[in-house]
């Protein structure tokens, strides 16, 4: 998909517009920021989240193959949010809609949030990270 984008925009490049250069440009900044934003938010919910149970209402299939679930969960004012997760085959066959699911949220930004295990697998790597350079940890 990167290689079409990418020849599209050296055709376009050749042609003189400079129009799909430039749109093509801001969809990858635009994509890069999206990861770099995500990436800081699950550090955050690994220092500073705080964990509560939500509910599974929705389990749907992306059009790749991708498996997501849609949970609800109230922090820890009683307002009410909404995530989505993208999760194994193994857990999308295992969950059923209205089972409970560990949630983990930020309390400054409660609709920030993911589910439990992925906090914890960013925990853990950031643990791994600090043995291996001498101690340092996350927070």
């Amino acid at each position: 998909m990167l290689a079409v984008i990418i020849a599209h925009a050296v055709t376009s490049f050749t042609l003189g517009n400079i129009g799909g250069v430039l749109f093509i440009l801001f969809f990858i900044v635009g994509a890069v920021y999206l990861v770099i934003r995500r990436g800081l938010e699950m550090r955050r919910l690994a220092t500073e989240g705080l964990e509560t149970t939500g509910t599974v209402v929705e389990k749907y299939r992306r059009r790749r193959g991708g498996r997501r679930i849609r949970y609800e969960y109230c922090d820890a004012s009683g307002q009410k949010h909404q995530g989505r997760a993208g999760v194994s085959w193994e857990y999308y066959e295992a969950v059923k809609v209205g089972d409970p699911v560990k949630v983990v949220y930020l309390p400054q930004r409660p609709s920030v949030s993911a589910l439990w295990a992925q906090v914890d697998l960013v925990r853990r790597a950031y643990q791994c990270q600090s043995a291996s350079k001498g101690g340092r940890t996350l927070a």
